[in-house]
């Protein structure tokens, strides 16, 4: 029980933290904010491949699968919206611009109380067994 919530703690800490990074790059004001930005992008595309793996265990919520989805597509679209930056092509950036406000509506979407049904309906029976262990061992549970 406790080795699938740490998987999915873990893959919410990835995420979390690359949302965080893609967050911190804006605004992008100049030339070396552009330059900053691709030159995170790397580590930030090796933190979604990894977060990507780990979404694949069979007891992650689909919930957290979409959103790592969300993220892989807002990464591309961040690249390609960079590239479009630095070699000044406006139709390119519009167009990754637009896709980049699609992904974020996408991944603010995500709802976490989907998660914790998936999580209840995955760890109800553990934690009942849990509880009925307590009780016939002669212990009280609070609420």
């Amino acid at each position: 029980m406790f080795d699938i919530t740490d998987r999915q703690v873990h893959l919410s800490l990835m995420l979390s933290d690359i949302i965080a990074a893609v967050t911190a790059m804006a605004p992008l004001r100049d030339e070396s904010d552009v330059a900053r930005a691709f030159e995170s992008l790397p580590r930030l595309e090796q933190e979604l491949q990894q977060a990507v793996q780990l979404s694949k265990d069979k007891d992650i919520p689909p919930e957290l699968r979409a959103l790592t989805s969300h993220m892989v597509s807002d990464m591309g679209d961040l690249e390609r919206l960079l590239r479009a930056l630095q070699v000044g092509d406006v139709a390119r950036f519009r167009e990754a611009g637009s896709r980049l406000a699609q992904d974020a509506q996408d991944v603010n979407g995500y709802d976490p109380r989907a998660t914790n049904a998936y999580d209840h309906r995955l760890l109800g029976s553990y934690v009942d067994r849990y509880r009925r262990s307590i009780r016939e061992a002669g212990f009280q549970l609070g609420s």
